[in-house]
Formats: structure tokens, sequence, C-alpha cells
């Protein structure tokens, strides 16, 4: 009984200097720095980026491009990403007929269209479609002329035509 004991004033003696050096470390890291929560939250974090078929062709004359009818699947999951400052996510991105991460429009309008060309930055394949620059934008311009200039409708589907 008493070896029983002792197992066990050592197993608790262990778990609290562990839970002291977890503790000390983390105030540490919150003082200097130290990438120690980050290093933590992402060591059981899942990526998945994928994709689906070929999301970007090359051509001779402007380079690589995102191939039109499209769709690329991009998460970020784990159990420990808010201790590192991370979001989950889980998205799709979609690109339209034209080659352009949106929808697909109509061809005649009495609308302006604006589009935005740039780099990773403007795809943003993190972010769900509603909270990327583009959308941003529409929403904004619809805000700022007191709904006047509203984004124009989607294509209504085959099935309700």
């Amino acid at each position: 009984m008493t070896r029983l004991k002792t197992h066990a004033l050592n197993a608790v003696l262990v778990a609290a200097a562990v839970a002291l050096t977890i503790g000390a470390a983390f105030l540490l890291d919150g003082w200097l720095h130290l990438g120690l929560r980050y290093a933590l939250g992402t060591v059981l974090m899942k990526n998945v980026q994928e994709p689906e078929p070929i999301m970007y062709v090359y051509d001779n004359d402007t380079g690589w491009h995102l191939n039109p009818r499209t769709q690329y699947h991009r998460s970020q999951q784990g159990p420990f990403l808010d201790m590192a400052g991370l979001k989950p996510y889980d998205t799709r991105l979609r690109v339209n007929s034209e080659g352009f991460i949106d929808r697909d429009h109509y061809l005649e309008t009495s609308r302006y269209r604006i589009a935005f060309a740039g780099n990773s930055w403007v795809e943003a394949v993190q972010l769900e479609y509603t909270d990327r620059f583009a959308p941003l934008t529409e929403d904004y311009v619809f805000d700022r002329s007191k709904q006047a200039k509203a984004v124009e409708p989607k294509r209504p589907s085959p099935a309700t035509v």
C-alpha cells in the first residue's frame, strides 16, 4: 500500500510540474511572442487544398489563368486553431464560364460592370465568397448609393425559366 501511495504522489507531482511548466511557457509566450501558441495550435491542423479537375491553365499570350467552369476546395481544420489565433474554414471557389471567380452574368445589360484583377489576395480562397473583396464592394456600392445601384441578379436556373 505504501508503494501505491508513493507512485500516486509521484504522478501528482509530475502532473503539477508539467502544468506549471506549460503555464510558465504560455506566460513567456505572451510576453516574448515566441510563437508557442501558434506551434501548438497548428500541430494537429489539417489543410485541404484540391483543385477539381484543373484549376489553372497556361496561355502563351496571357500566361497562367483560371480554367473556366472549375471548382477549388480549400479548408483548414484542427482542434487547437483558436489557441493559435486561426479560424477554421471550409470553402469552395467557383470559376464562371468567362474564367473569373464570380457567377455567370447576362451578356446584355444596361448596367456598368467592374472587374477586379489581381493575385491570390484578390482570389482569397480561404474566405467564403460573401467575405471576399468583390462581393463586399458590390454591397458597399449598393449601400452608399442608397440602394439605387443594385447588383445585377443571378441568372435564373433552367428549371425556373
